[in-house]
């Protein structure tokens, strides 16, 4: 899917077009549209690209693909519609650089199979909880603000959140 130019406020994006099945949501898809409030993405959407939903200001609901695997740079970026849970599907294994930068979730749940956070990828509102899977590999500095516990690989930090502004660095 490269271009999204309706206004619908709820989107199902079809499994296919002209025969063909939808497996990304393209670079800059949605970026802007601010009549978009909900998004249904069929099983076959593997990867959403570069900034594909970036200021999708009333954007509030996303029915993610049980087949998503990435989700690239600043793809949600500037949705601050996007509050409550943020629980991504589970073959999901890496978020890109400010993936969901300026939304305001409150939680997040990591499914256990993710290798990658990028730098910037969750910085969201303050949450209270955040779990990082013991199958994570690399995470980038900064990745995220809380206000509460953090498990890395399941180990309780030491970390108060007034101790730092973003959290460490995992390799």
């Amino acid at each position: 899917l490269t271009k999204y130019k309706g206004i619908d406020a709820e989107v199902e994006i079809p499994d296919q077009i002209d025969g063909k099945p939808i497996v990304k949501i393209g670079k800059n898809a949605f970026k802007g549209n601010v009549q978009v409030q909900k998004i249904r993405m069929p099983n076959t959407v593997a990867e959403i690209l570069d900034s594909a939903f970036e200021k999708c200001e009333a954007l509030a609901d996303i029915q993610w693909s049980e087949n998503l695997r990435a989700v690239e740079k600043r793809a949600f970026c500037g949705c601050g519609k996007l509050t409550g849970t943020l629980t991504l599907p589970p073959n999901v294994k890496s978020l890109g650089v400010n993936a969901f930068s300026g939304c305001d979730y409150t939680e997040i749940e990591l499914p256990e199979g993710l290798e990658f956070i990028a730098a910037g990828a969750l910085t969201c509102g303050d949450y209270a909880q955040l779990h990082i899977p013991a199958s994570v590999k690399e995470m980038g500095f900064c990745t995220g603000y809380f206000a509460g516990d953090l498990y890395i690989h399941g180990l309780h930090t030491k970390f108060k959140p007034n101790d730092f502004r973003g959290m460490p660095t995992v390799v």
